[in-house]
């Protein structure tokens, strides 16, 4: 890759989702449809500071965790490797996997060809730049005291089973109400991500709704 690509890959967040992939994926071909578009413009406005709250609620294997918790967090943090990001998972197999794979994107050559400044380090779940930025990986209901984050993402907290459960839903929202929006480090400033497909009716995009 020239200097041409390695600008347009630094600056045009849905060619980077596209490299991404290929980068994860050598052997499969990426099929791009019009929803990355859609995803890479609203999410390169989280970044920039233009949108402080958003949920993405989209069916199951459409590529919404690639984007959000992968590809974007490593774009981010190749931009602003100061930032501080806080993934929160309903299951560990699931945030473990998107940690793990975004390890691998941000320690490609290719990565550390666009972003060279963004080297990173592994110390148990949180990926750390030299900046002081990091993504962090937790299970939803950990305890959060201490920590703080200047993006916090939600993906895929809540299984169809725990939609169903009153009891269930209520836990999830009253740790969601008394917790995870005191974790950002500028009430202001901050942005939180939901990502999720839609379960119930009560579920918990209808509750922060």
């Amino acid at each position: 890759m020239n200097e041409h690509y390695f600008n347009m890959y630094r600056h045009d967040l849905q060619s980077f989702i596209g490299l991404s992939f290929s980068v994860l994926n050598p052997h499969m071909g990426f099929q791009d449809n019009w929803h990355f578009g859609v995803l890479a413009e609203v999410l390169h406005k989280v970044g920039e500071g233009g949108i402080k709250r958003l949920i993405i609620n989209m069916p199951p294997r459409m590529g919404k965790s690639h984007c959000v918790s992968v590809a974007w967090i490593g774009w981010l943090l190749g931009r602003y490797p100061n930032k501080k990001i806080l993934c929160l998972h309903g299951g560990t197999a699931l945030g473990r996997d998107l940690h793990e794979s975004c390890f691998q994107l941000m320690d490609s050559p290719r990565f550390r060809k666009i972003f060279p400044h963004a080297r990173i380090r592994v110390d148990k779940n949180r990926l750390i730049t030299p900046y002081g930025g990091q993504r962090l990986f937790l299970p939803f209901d950990s305890r959060l005291t201490g920590l703080g984050a200047d993006v916090i993402i939600l993906d895929d907290v809540m299984s169809p089973m725990e939609a169903m459960d009153t009891a269930e839903r209520e836990r999830l929202y009253q740790h969601f109400d008394q917790n995870i929006l005191q974790r950002l480090n500028s009430k202001k400033d901050g942005a939180i991500v939901v990502v999720m497909q839609r379960l119930h009716e009560h579920d918990l995009t209808s509750h922060i709704l």
